[in-house]
């Protein structure tokens, strides 16, 4: 249930791959913990999990050998989950970007194509919003974006007593503090959207009962039809990115081959 990855289990799903390099450091008071793989000095994927989650949702990606001949991959541990103070919720998805920042800091000469499952998806919006210069392209997946389709979901706030707490695994608590806590953030990023000029590509499944797959329709209302590409998959649900992790690699390649 912590949804991450030891280093026994690490090295017994890399065995006969090259396994990916850990890399932490320490930003303000927090630890910021990523996972890198593939070629240096081509150009930058950063995957964002969604709630709960680490890098290791990724895993597969990391171990691709077209995708880390072709591109830099990184996968950070968002904070709160992973090897990024595990347990300590950040709401607020201004500071998330922040956090992920530092990371994009370490490579300026870059422009990232950011992919951002579920939860990760108001993330990596957020940090187009933020840095501009650093995002090339955003690659949504299954996205909680749109605050109007947000679920009131009663049982939220009785999992934050003390009691019923003390009995929810870490990672799940986390996420509900994050999740508690998301219409009122992407209420704040509305005006944000206006400002983006980045490329998307969004990625929905028509069955997916977590997230409505009118998320996928939410950035068109602020951008310009020609900043997005939809491609809805039928008959799939919100596991995109271990269902159908192709689906991701194809849009890599269409972020990638923009101009």
């Amino acid at each position: 249930m912590e949804f991450r990855m030891s280093s026994r289990s690490m090295d017994d799903y890399y065995e006969g791959s090259q396994k990916p390099e850990l890399v932490s450091f320490s930003f303000d008071d927090r630890t910021v913990n990523y996972a890198e793989a593939g070629d240096k000095t081509k150009p930058l994927v950063m995957f964002v999990h969604g709630s709960p989650g680490s890098w290791s949702a990724f895993a597969d990606f990391l171990k691709d050998s077209v995708l880390i001949a072709n591109f830099h991959i990184i996968a950070p541990d968002r904070p709160g989950f992973g090897h990024s103070n595990f347990g300590r919720a950040e709401p607020s998805l201004k500071k998330q970007s922040q956090f992920l920042y530092q990371i994009l800091k370490r490579y300026p000469d870059k422009k990232a194509i950011l992919v951002g499952h579920s939860l990760g998806g108001p993330v990596i919006a957020q940090m187009a919003m933020d840095y501009p210069d650093n995002v090339r392209g955003l690659l949504f997946v299954a996205p909680s974006i749109d605050p109007a389709l947000e679920p009131d979901e009663w049982f939220r706030p009785l999992l934050r007593n003390f009691v019923i707490r003390t009995f929810t695994p870490i990672s799940l608590a986390v996420s509900n503090e994050e999740i508690i806590y998301l219409k009122e953030e992407l209420e704040m990023m509305t005006d944000g959207w206006k400002s983006l000029h980045t490329p998307v590509y969004m990625l929905q499944g028509d069955e997916d009962t977590l997230v409505p797959m009118e998320n996928a329709y939410y950035p068109g209302k602020f951008m310009p039809d020609s900043l997005i590409h939809i491609q809805l998959l039928g008959g799939v649900n919100h596991f995109i990115p271990w269902s159908h992790p192709h689906e991701i690699v194809k849009g890599i390649n269409y972020l990638n081959a923009l101009p």
